[in-house]
């Protein structure tokens, strides 16, 4: 992405989440969230998704921590309840692999490309989006399912 827009975006997604009384902002680094994504489906097989989530989202966008390193995630996982041996061991082992290969032959048969992306009817909404962008996409997908009537009569 050309810097100029990567500002743009980086902008936009500050100024919403000033807005929703979040702080948070875009690291300086890129990093590769598959191991978080991992510790996500650990975390979910141990009912600990939503205080993983909170706090993988926190330690990324807010204190900038490479949540592609695995002692990152593991640290993460540890202060989210999560068994952090048992996790590195998952990791090893590679027990979430197929599922999360899965989800990516998914995602690039949909197109997918970015994160987060809402899939709502037919629409596809990507990015950090404003509330009236998601509505507009739900009120659209619900006007495709009302049936219509032709000039003939016929209900459509």
């Amino acid at each position: 992405m050309p810097p100029e827009r990567q500002k743009a975006a980086d902008d936009h997604i500050a100024a919403m989440a000033a807005e929703a009384g979040v702080e948070m902002s875009r690291p300086d680094f890129r990093t590769n969230s598959h191991l978080a994504l991992v510790a996500d489906a650990f975390a979910r097989d141990h009912g600990q998704v939503n205080p993983f989530h909170e706090n993988i989202l926190h330690a990324y966008w807010t204190e900038h921590r490479n949540i592609g390193l695995q002692e990152v995630v593991l640290d993460v996982a540890a202060a989210s309840g999560l068994d952090a041996q048992e996790l590195r061991a998952a990791m090893e082992d590679g027990r979430y692999e197929a599922e999360l290969a899965e989800v990516y032959d998914e995602c690039n048969r949909y197109g997918i490309n970015g994160v987060p992306t809402f899939l709502v009817g037919r629409y596809m909404v990507v990015g950090a989006q404003p509330y009236d962008v998601l509505e507009r996409a739900l009120t659209l997908a619900r006007e495709d399912e009302t049936p219509t009537e032709a000039p003939d009569g016929a209900v459509r």
